[in-house]
């Protein structure tokens, strides 16, 4: 039996995580500029901006620059932005933290240990949680590692409580990204990054790796278990179409999935293959994504981010010259926040975020 507890948020409130890095699993020495003030000593050759349609322009402004706000991190994810407190959160896996940062006050801890095992055992598992999402009822989704299961956290009261870690008696891999859509549904994906041996790890209870639908009611769909290692999530303004990126290094590809009359969802195969982008120089593979009001997608791939038009037309890139996990946009939803090895960073956009007030 899961019981319902309280999580207390501070004052200011993978042996192989991914394909894409492998990480020390050391706990990192946090910087000065990983626990305080945003570091303002970005390099000024730092990142580069490529485009490759004219189109691009429109979107990110050739001059835009980067800018490092948090660094010495060991390998930061989940990108979140709420719009409530005006403040971003992400995730530091191997320091298993989830921080805030805002303009004002810099960098705190929002909850560290952010990995809770919820009375299981979670011997097998790298400790730390991974994807979030923040949502304008005010609360927030985290895929919770030490317990294999999808949470949710009151931001009011602090108090989590565990969604879901199994599906048809067998516990879930670790899941990864997570999304939610306007009915309440719940999306994730289920590849065993998370696991101390990962793939082949003898706790597995899956022989897959998932992509599921949490109900509002609490039923989990398996939405398909056809992709090598399912990332990161991304759905339409419509909700007609799900993105899901696939972290696998001889394969690494954008799959769409198409909502049908009755709610199903059709696998339409793979939609983008990004596998051009990776070399010595630009390492990682696909992960997270974000949506901007034209339905461009935001998608982290080997070195940066590459955007992609609804037709699947390579637009640009940003370039960080480190693997990168993940982004979302923020502040007056115009800015990009990126996760990206041991840094997070910002961008202002032309673009505008999708999902906002």
């Amino acid at each position: 039996m899961i019981n319902r507890r309280k999580v207390l948020l501070s004052a200011s409130a993978f042996a192989a995580l991914t394909a894409c890095s492998q990480p020390s699993s050391k706990e990192p020495e946090m910087s000065d500029t990983g626990h305080g003030a945003p570091d303002n000593s970005t390099p000024a050759n730092f990142g580069e901006i490529i485009s490759l349609d004219d189109s691009f322009s429109q979107l990110i402004a050739p001059d835009a620059k980067l800018e490092i706000i948090g660094t010495g991190y060991g390998w930061t994810e989940g990108p979140a932005w709420d719009f409530k407190r005006n403040c971003l959160y992400f995730t530091d896996i191997l320091g298993n933290k989830i921080h805030r940062w805002d303009n004002d006050n810099g960098m705190t801890v929002f909850l560290g240990p952010a990995g809770d095992d919820h009375g299981t055992d979670s011997s097998a598992v790298t400790p730390g949680t991974n994807g979030n999402w923040y949502n304008i009822d005010d609360t927030m989704l985290i895929c919770n590692q030490n317990a294999r299961s999808v949470d949710k956290v009151n931001m009011a009261t602090g108090e989590r409580v565990m969604l879901t870690r199994e599906f048809e008696g067998k516990v879930l891999n670790t899941p990864n990204d997570v999304i939610q859509a306007r009915d309440g549904s719940v999306y994730f994906t289920d590849p065993p990054y998370g696991l101390k041996e990962a793939f082949t790890s003898p706790v597995r209870e899956m022989d897959y790796q998932g992509i599921y639908r949490l109900y509002p009611d609490g039923k989990l769909e398996l939405i398909s278990k056809d992709m090598i290692a399912p990332n990161g999530l991304a759905l339409t303004a419509d909700e007609q179409y799900l993105y899901v990126s696939q972290s696998d290094p001889e394969f690494p590809i954008i799959r769409r999935f198409k909502r049908e009359a009755d709610d199903s969802l059709t696998d339409e195969g793979n939609w983008v293959n990004l596998s051009q982008f990776a070399d010595d120089d630009h390492p990682g593979l696909p992960d997270g994504m974000a949506l901007d009001t034209n339905g461009n997608i935001f998608a982290t791939s080997a070195g940066g981010v590459t955007v992609i038009s609804p037709e699947g037309k390579l637009l640009g890139r940003i370039v960080t010259g480190k693997a990168t996990s993940n982004c979302c946009f923020g502040e007056d939803g115009k800015t990009l926040f990126i996760t990206s090895h041991d840094l997070v960073l910002k961008i202002k956009t032309q673009a505008s975020a999708l999902h906002w007030l």
